[in-house]
């Protein structure tokens, strides 16, 4: 069993800090892996006390925390340590923190999205890929106003761009404004997809990871190559597609050609090249939360937003399919074209507002105790 170090009835030190996720009790008797999180941190030399595991501020300057459980049994409740262990990056593929071991491992094909870690005393912690991603280095926990925050930043980018996407689609708004200004909207919205992509992407990467010393640190996290993760990989093809769309927007609002072959080139192409990054990152982010090709799993908020952004990229595939451009110059089906678009706009703009929801969710008992083990605090070797 691990070290007493307190007993919970009685008011604790202020070398303490009460972390606010696990505030519940759980009789336990000699089972050590029901153990209920009470989870604390020892209040660092270093200013005010954090409201999580501290982290370094340098690759080679290491602050150690501690993580302690609330022991319960039929005479009481006491204050168990687990011990303290510095953070490592939360990349399934680097070393485990000393004296955890892996117990079980989900994931789609080669890639690892849940990570089941167990202590010599039993103590079980459960890592979600996602679910880490999301909410591990969120500080501000307003859900509908948090501009400090990245993943904030996302929700409301990615919301906007699907938006335009949705709006030009309407064929009363394009004769109300004319062609030219309908491109102009969609174009905006392909930037605004380009600016909440690269986002993701650097959420994925740890940019937001308060350990970083500097800005160049964290320009320098953007370099990260991690095609053995199945969210940086997502991110990196989603990124991709939105350029493409950038393109194809840009050339539909510029281009001067009018024969079937040369508008296929510069606007069908790049459209349908985008429509099929986004179908296989949102194929990705999917597989992720599912921990497997599919599952049913409505109660769960990031299923829905992963279903939402998938349903959107097949409705986008749909429009770029029918937008193919025939010899007479016409696209092949006006109709089909401005159905997928505008629903694969709403779909996107629903997951995206979803977004903002995920961003602010609590974590339970074990994937908490997971976060901290597995927090990113430096620089990936």
């Amino acid at each position: 069993m691990h070290d007493v170090v307190g007993d919970i009835s009685r008011p604790l030190g202020p070398e303490y800090l009460n972390h606010p996720i696990a505030h519940r009790t759980l009789l336990v008797v000699d089972d050590p892996t029901l153990h209920c999180p009470f989870e604390i941190l020892r209040r660092g030399g270093r200013g005010p006390a954090a409201t999580g595991p501290q982290t370094p501020r340098s690759p080679t300057e290491t602050t150690r925390y501690e993580w302690h459980w609330l022991l319960c049994d039929d005479d009481g409740c006491t204050l168990a340590s687990i011990g303290g262990y510095p953070s490592v990056i939360y990349d399934p593929a680097r070393p485990l923190p000393e004296g955890w071991r892996a117990d079980t491992r989900r994931g789609f094909g080669p890639f690892t999205t849940e990570l089941t870690l167990v202590d010599g005393g039993g103590v079980r912690a459960v890592w979600d890929s996602r679910r880490h991603r999301k909410r591990s280095a969120e500080g501000d926990r307003s859900t509908w106003w948090a501009p400090r925050e990245l993943g904030w930043w996302m929700g409301v980018l990615f919301s906007v761009g699907s938006a335009c996407f949705a709006v030009a689609a309407v064929p009363a708004v394009a004769a109300h404004v004319g062609d030219t200004t309908d491109n102009a909207i969609y174009f905006v919205g392909s930037i605004f997809f380009t600016i909440a992509g690269l986002l993701q992407y650097a959420q994925v990467v740890g940019v937001d990871d308060p350990s970083l010393p500097s800005s160049g640190a964290r320009l320098r996290r953007l370099a990260t190559w991690s095609p053995h993760r199945i969210d940086w990989l997502a991110a990196a093809v989603q990124s991709v597609g939105t350029i493409f769309f950038n393109i194809s927007t840009g050339h539909a609002l510029t281009t001067s050609a009018t024969s079937a072959t040369d508008l296929n080139h510069a606007i069908w192409r790049p459209d349908a090249l985008g429509s099929i990054c986004f179908l296989v990152s949102s194929y990705l982010s999917f597989a992720e939360v599912c921990h497997g090709s599919g599952r049913w799993l409505p109660r769960d908020l990031s299923w829905w937003i992963t279903v939402g952004n998938l349903a959107g990229s097949a409705a986008f595939g749909v429009s770029a399919v029918a937008a193919k451009f025939v010899a007479s110059g016409e696209i092949r089906s006006v109709s089909w074209t401005t159905i997928g678009t505008f629903v694969g706009g709403l779909f996107f703009f629903a997951a995206s507002i979803l977004l903002l929801s995920e961003r602010t969710k609590g974590s339970d008992a074990a994937e908490s105790v997971a976060t901290g083990l597995l927090s990113a605090v430096a620089e990936p070797s």
